[in-house]
């Protein structure tokens, strides 16, 4: 159960992470058109 719940912490960081990268480099690409 432990386990089970670690893991799905680990994937829960792996998605924020990767919401942020994409989010970070829209934000980037908005900075530089405009």
């Amino acid at each position: 159960m432990v386990i089970v719940l670690y893991h799905l912490t680990d994937v829960y960081s792996h998605f924020i992470t990767l919401v942020a990268n994409i989010f970070l480099r829209q934000i980037y690409v908005l900075n530089v058109l405009h």
